[in-house]
């Protein structure tokens, strides 16, 4: 019998707040429980670091540090609502800078709201400006930023890579096996401290935390071609044990080249925030071509989204070699 559609596609918050406001890490896990609620998911576990906590979801993901935070959702969760209720909470006047995206969902009848009703709603509560990218086989991503002169965080890099029509069979097998790391990412993600889950009927997540750099990966599979996703966020100049010169963009591409050696997908969006962009190239992978590159700044943020297409089947040389030393084959 095959399993029932779960949306795989994700909303996702980035939050920064004013120094002068203090430590959102001090509001604690109650209150973030309640926040997650509010946008109808629920805490499985919590993990705690140095510089920030990381929850992780019944639907997704969500970091905080002390100046910044992160939450990824998705499914029919309501995140427009969580964003809301932290900047009540907060007060206007203390957020810096929030940026609000949502993919372009597979059953967006489905949906408890458009992105064009979230967008409204913030609106309501903080000036900003709206933009959409692509639209590419209906996978497009709609982005809100409202942002002050000077916001917090500035320096902060984020990088997503979204993948359409994985095929999930060996990672269920690994994990109906109950095998840890079913990816094979461990040799990469040395030094962050990791917190893994399998979710029934289907779905893998993971959160790793190391310093002020956070990654996350989800997993949903489905009969007609699953959803994946990696993101990763971290500060200028962060380190990588992974890599020989030691930076994390510089590890980045070996990273999800094996997530996509290891899921194969169909098709792959590359999307970047940063301060600028102009020093970085054209995301590279192996079988596949850059069809689409789409740029624009968003309230002072660069922002950039590249659209891969398959150009040839099976499995890719480059990685091999990386892909048999972590496990996953």
């Amino acid at each position: 019998m095959e399993a029932a559609f779960f949306e795989g596609a994700e909303k996702k918050v980035a939050l920064t707040v004013s120094r002068r406001w203090g430590s959102l890490r001090s509001l604690g896990e109650p209150f973030f429980r309640a926040v997650v609620e509010a946008a109808g998911a629920k805490v499985v576990s919590a993990a705690r670091a140095e510089r920030a906590d990381a929850y992780l979801l019944s639907e997704s993901s969500l970091f905080v540090f002390d100046d910044r935070l992160r939450m990824i959702t998705c499914g029919r969760t309501r995140l427009v609502d969580a964003a809301l209720m932290l900047v009540e909470r907060l007060g206007r006047d203390a957020v810096t800078s929030l940026v609000y995206e949502r993919q372009s969902a597979r059953a967006p009848s489905a949906q408890p709201t458009s992105f064009a009703d979230d967008v409204r709603r913030l609106e309501g509560a903080l000036e900003g400006e709206a933009l959409r990218f692509g639209d590419r086989y209906g996978e497009g991503l709609g982005v809100f930023r409202a942002a002050s002169s000077a916001p917090v965080g500035s320096r902060f890099h984020t990088h997503q890579v979204l993948m359409h029509g994985v095929r999930t069979e060996r990672l269920e097998a690994r994990c109906a096996a109950g095998a840890r790391d079913p990816l094979g990412l461990a040799p990469w993600l040395d030094g962050f401290a990791t917190d893994e889950r399998f979710f029934e009927p289907s779905g893998y997540s993971l959160n790793a935390l190391r310093d002020d750099a956070y990654a996350a990966v989800h997993v949903t599979p489905d009969a007609r071609g699953g959803y994946a996703s990696f993101e990763l966020g971290f500060g200028a100049g962060h380190r990588s044990r992974a890599d020989d010169d030691g930076t994390l963009p510089a590890a980045l591409d070996a990273f999800v080249c094996r997530l996509v050696e290891a899921l194969r997908p169909r098709s792959i969006d590359v999307v970047r925030f940063a301060p600028t962009l102009d020093a970085l190239a054209d995301p590279a992978l192996a079988g596949y071509e850059v069809a689409r590159r789409l740029r624009s700044p968003v309230r002072g943020l660069e922002a950039a989204m590249y659209q891969l297409d398959a150009s040839a089947p099976g499995r890719s040389t480059t990685c091999d070699a990386a892909l048999d030393a972590a496990g996953v084959g």
